[in-house]
This record gives structure tokens, C-alpha cells and sequence, in this order.
């Protein structure tokens, strides 16, 4: 069954010029494992939106702050470029 509005929220996010938001995957750096998402301070960053993350177990979707990360982790985010890119400044 097709979801039209949720269609059209892709459509606009993929084609917005001035949020310019993209779903994105980013790996966990050694520096995060076995620490919180918390410790990201993701709040800090208005245009990210940690959707989910997909590990060895499985996916996780909104995960709670206090969820522990893991090395094998991906997280997967909507954000704008240049957010995605002070993102993966933390994690280097």
C-alpha cells in the first residue's frame, strides 16, 4: 500500500534547498563504545535526528539516550551536510 504523505515528506526533504536534510549513516568510533548516546550531545546539533541504529542484535529505532553504544554500531541520522560533517568530527 503506497503512503502518500509519507511520500511526499521524502520527496520535499530530498528536494528542499534550504534544510538540504539527508538520511545518513555514520559508524561508531572506538572513542564512543561503551559509552551512552548521551555522551554525543546530540542536542547541541538542531538539525540532527538520530532515527535509528543498527547493530549485531538488530535494528533499534529512537533509541533512548541511555542505550550504550557498541563497536559495531551504525547510526542512522537525518541531517543537514554540514551537520553530518560536525558529526563526524566527533567521531574521529
Amino acid at each position: 500500500m503506497v503512503r502518500p504523505t509519507v511520500v511526499s515528506f521524502l520527496d520535499t526533504m530530498m528536494r528542499d534547498k534550504e534544510k538540504n536534510l539527508r538520511i545518513e549513516e555514520i559508524s561508531v568510533s572506538e572513542a564512543f563504545v561503551d559509552r551512552p548516546i548521551k555522551a554525543l550531545d546530540l542536542k547541541k546539533y538542531p538539525d540532527i535526528l538520530l532515527l535509528a541504529i543498527k547493530g549485531k542484535e538488530g535494528w533499534i529505532y529512537n533509541p533512548d539516550e541511555d542505550y550504550v553504544l557498541r563497536q559495531d554500531d551504525t547510526l542512522i541520522i537525518m541531517t543537514t551536510p554540514g551537520e553530518r560533517f560536525e558529526l563526524e568530527r566527533i567521531f574521529l
